[in-house]
């Protein structure tokens, strides 16, 4: 049975905004029970569309499968703006919905509903933009606040430094005490505003010319206190990002969209130098200090990893997407977050790289009667026949344009209808002896491109390889027993594999 889902999301955890969660659903629940259809399941991701694409919305990637899966009749959702922001990203969605036959119905009053017939794409491309347009808007207004709002010395958005709370935009300094995990008899407690003094201190009194940073920071989690001061939970960035934060001398200044603003007026800059929390000597002293050490010692850059196959990786215990993070593809499902699953992209990435050319280079063993080669040849006949009905309707609009001009009796306009019908007709021509010398002359073709692809470069013939099988992998499922298995579109079969090394 096919079924009726609700799809919700909301770009920020606001209770108050117009469009909530609680009011989506409620307006999708209301539409659904006018009409006696059974709600199934509501979906729903807490996510920016501006910024996010489709594919990193957990729940719409999830949805989407199902309607690729033919199990979903029918889509519940607010308005079009809650789908996508992205106007090309609406219109691949839309064009998947129609694939798959699956109704997208609009619950908000003021939202037009999807007009049938040949008008309908161009309609719903002109409302995507308008969508966009609105979002572009939303994200400037935000920008424009918050800049102004960092100008007058407010906190304009995110977490605050480590020792000061927030009240809408307003800082303050932590003085609530925190626990240090240790005996009662022994235990002391600090405030976060305390433990900030304590890490100047620190760093200043143990700091040498002749260490690197992250050997300071070694003896940092070595000493006696560590514990309590928390010194235990840094790491060379945390280290770094603190002695720097010019606000624990007096000074706030944030970065907004690449520009860095500091605090205007008198009075304002009054009230940010009373939230100091460490003598400007002392600021000056340790920040000289850690440029002098990184002067000395550089820090290594970090690694930068481009997944090969971002977008394709599953988790294979809960066919969920995997999401990038750092060094890994992780599962962020509750049950195998439990058990920790996540694989290096290095690991997996160079694994399917190595079965994928295996599987690709047999093939070219087998060339005749291989299943890859025969789905290739169905593949180009297919996308032919595509180019072809495109070229036959411009070739059907023409001929129509020229008997409308002659019935008309406009020559002007019959001169131009019959220039463009007699270019068009030999575009279709052209397009039909392309199809004839295809069909025939596939296999040729083929044997052609396997000749070239055995002449090339190990590290070439691999880039073909995982551009021709890699742009016909559907997903890649990653199971914990370090196996994995690609499957392929047109109904190929799965190519299996094992992931190199551990971790």
């Amino acid at each position: 049975m096919k079924r009726t889902i609700i799809y919700t999301r909301q770009s920020t955890s606001e209770k108050n905004q117009p469009n909530s969660k609680e009011l989506q659903t409620h307006t999708c629940l209301k539409m659904a029970e006018q009409n006696n259809w059974v709600v199934h399941e509501i979906m729903h991701d807490e996510v920016s569309a501006r910024t996010k694409s489709s594919q990193e919305r957990k729940m719409l990637t999830q949805l989407l499968l199902e309607v690729e899966a033919g199990t979903v009749e029918r889509i519940i959702v607010f308005k079009r703006d809650r789908i996508a922001r992205r106007a090309h990203e609406y219109m691949e969605i839309i064009k998947l919905l129609k694939e798959h036959e699956v109704e997208l119905c609009f619950s908000a009053a003021n939202e037009p509903p999807i007009m049938p017939g040949m008008i309908s794409d161009f309609l719903e491309y002109i409302l995507a933009g308008m969508a966009q347009l609105e979002g572009n808007a939303i994200h400037d207004r935000k920008i424009q606040s918050r800049k102004i709002k960092a100008r007058d010395g407010f906190w304009a958005g995110g977490s605050p430094p480590f020792g000061y709370i927030s009240q809408q935009g307003v800082l303050s300094i932590d003085k609530q005490k925190v626990s240090s995990n240790l005996e009662e008899s022994t235990k002391k407690e600090y405030s976060k505003a305390d433990l900030v003094g304590l890490l100047f201190k620190g760093f200043i009194e143990l700091w040498s010319v002749n260490e690197r940073l992250d050997e300071i920071l070694t003896k940092m989690k070595n000493h006696p206190k560590a514990v309590e001061w928390k010194w235990k939970d840094l790491n060379i960035e945390t280290l770094q990002s603190r002695l720097s934060n010019r606000l624990y001398r007096g000074q706030l200044m944030q970065k907004i969209e690449g520009t860095f603003l500091r605090t205007m007026g008198a009075e304002n800059r009054e009230r940010i130098k009373s939230l100091a929390l460490i003598e400007k000597e002392t600021w000056l002293q340790a920040n000289s200090m850690l440029s002098k050490t990184l002067s000395l010692f550089p820090l290594e850059e970090k690694e930068v990893i481009n997944p090969l196959f971002s977008g394709l990786v599953y988790c294979g215990l809960c066919y969920r997407p995997m999401e990038t993070k750092t060094k890994y593809y992780s599962c962020e499902n509750t049950e195998c977050t439990r058990r920790k699953f996540q694989v290096q992209i290095k690991t997996i990435d160079q694994s399917l790289k190595k079965r994928i050319l295996d599987y690709w280079e047999s093939s070219l063993d087998n060339n005749s009667n291989n299943e890859l080669f025969q789905r290739l040849k169905v593949v180009i006949i297919q996308k032919c026949k595509e180019e072809m009905e495109q070229k036959k309707s411009k070739l059907q609009k023409a001929e129509s344009n020229l008997i409308e001009a002659y019935l008309n009796e406009n020559r002007k306009v019959l001169t131009d209808a019959l220039r463009n019908y007699e270019g068009t007709l030999i575009q279709w021509k052209q397009e039909c002896e392309k199809y004839e010398l295809i069909q025939k002359g596939l296999d040729d073709l083929l044997l052609l491109i396997v000749g070239h692809y055995q002449s090339l470069s190990f590290e070439k013939r691999e880039d073909v390889a995982i551009k021709i099988v890699g742009g016909l992998a559907e997903k890649v499922l990653v199971f914990p027993s370090k196996e994995f298995s690609i499957h392929l579109h047109y109904n190929l079969s799965q190519v299996k594999g094992n992931i190199i090394g551990s971790e």
